[in-house]
């Protein structure tokens, strides 16, 4: 491996499919790492978090960033005391590989943090859910931020992923 290996060797933790640095940095600020890695396949994500890292949002924490395929980590094994997945599982198209990969570059003890969305169980709150998912986030996300296509790929995306005991499964 390699490519970025050594100066992960040296971070408290990465931040896989990172996008905009939003948990990267927080967790740069809450938990003051010696440096953090915030890695996105999206080169344009990282400069959004770049921008944010700029403006004082790590705290003084150095950051990194790296163009990295979460199903394909380029750093050594047992590099990271944690990393953080945050809403980017759902976008795995080999989410069993990317779990590997990332079990792989966490030391022994190491912390995983893997919020996502899912939809409810019960086919009644999963229809009012669907619709909530479909009119309700794309209106106030338009609204909110005078652009609505972020808010309509969300909503599109969190159907089809996992079922969270699916996802249990995968973690274990």
């Amino acid at each position: 491996r390699g490519g970025g290996a050594e100066r992960g060797r040296a971070a408290g933790g990465v931040g896989v499919a990172g996008g905009p640095g939003v948990v990267t940095l927080a967790v740069a600020r809450g938990k003051k790492p010696a440096v953090i890695v915030c890695s996105d396949l999206v080169p344009e994500m990282l400069e959004v978090a770049k921008r944010h890292a700029a403006d004082g949002a790590a705290c003084g924490v150095p950051v990194h960033f790296d163009v990295v395929d979460a199903q394909d980590i380029p750093y050594d094994d047992d590099t990271f005391d944690a990393v953080t997945m945050a809403y980017g599982l759902r976008n795995m198209p080999e989410r069993e590989k990317a779990l590997s990969e990332i079990l792989r570059v966490l030391r022994p003890g190491g912390q995983l943090a893997c919020p996502d969305f899912s939809t409810p169980p019960n086919p009644a709150w999963n229809a009012l859910y669907g619709v909530y998912l479909r009119h309700v986030v794309p209106f106030w996300g338009k609204v909110v931020t005078g652009d609505a296509s972020g808010f309509v790929y969300l909503a599109r995306s969190i159907p089809p992923s996992p079922p969270p005991p699916r996802v249990a499964h995968m973690l274990r």
